[in-house]
């Protein structure tokens, strides 16, 4: 395994949302009341139903994607929405050496959501988390192109460390 590592896995979901969708493509979908949306959705697919083939294709992708996760070594990672950064944490604690450190960058879910738990308690067993920062997203200083709220959690794991490791 590696000795050291560092990353910032994708935080999307493996599903794509319609609204999410449609307002890419009419701006000013989201402004509309949740009870019209599903109208403003059929009156697109039939003004455009070259998007409502892509939507479908998109939608097609995902379940694929979705469906080779879900029957991965990734215990616990059909609770909830199927995120990458779930698959992501997996594949990284499984690729570092016996006495590998990883440093992640992640959604606070991570390390609170219920969904997550099997991979924290995965984490506890075989080391020792050393280092937590959280952090809100205030004014996009941490990254410009995420939600201004958001909070973000930076952490350290060192693969069969000891709790004398934490500083």
């Amino acid at each position: 395994g590696f000795d050291c590592l560092l990353g910032n896995p994708p935080w999307d979901e493996m599903h794509v949302n319609a609204d999410k969708f449609w307002t890419r493509h009419m701006p000013g979908h989201m402004a509309l009341p949740t009870a019209k949306r599903p109208a403003a959705r059929a009156t697109y697919e039939a003004e455009r139903p070259d998007l409502a083939l892509e939507l479908a294709d998109e939608r097609d992708a995902a379940d694929y994607i979705r469906g080779v996760v879900l029957t991965g070594p990734y215990p616990g990672i059909g609770k909830g929405v199927a995120d990458y950064y779930k698959a992501f944490g997996w594949r990284a604690v499984a690729l570092i050496a016996q006495e590998g450190h990883l440093g992640y960058v992640l959604p606070r879910a991570a390390v609170v959501g219920a969904s997550n738990k099997n991979w924290r308690r995965f984490l506890a067993l075989t080391g020792c988390v050393t280092h937590v920062c959280n952090l809100i997203n205030t004014a996009g200083w941490v990254f410009d192109d995420l939600e201004f709220r958001y909070p973000v959690v930076l952490f350290t794991f060192h693969r069969g460390a000891d709790d004398e490791d934490v500083e």
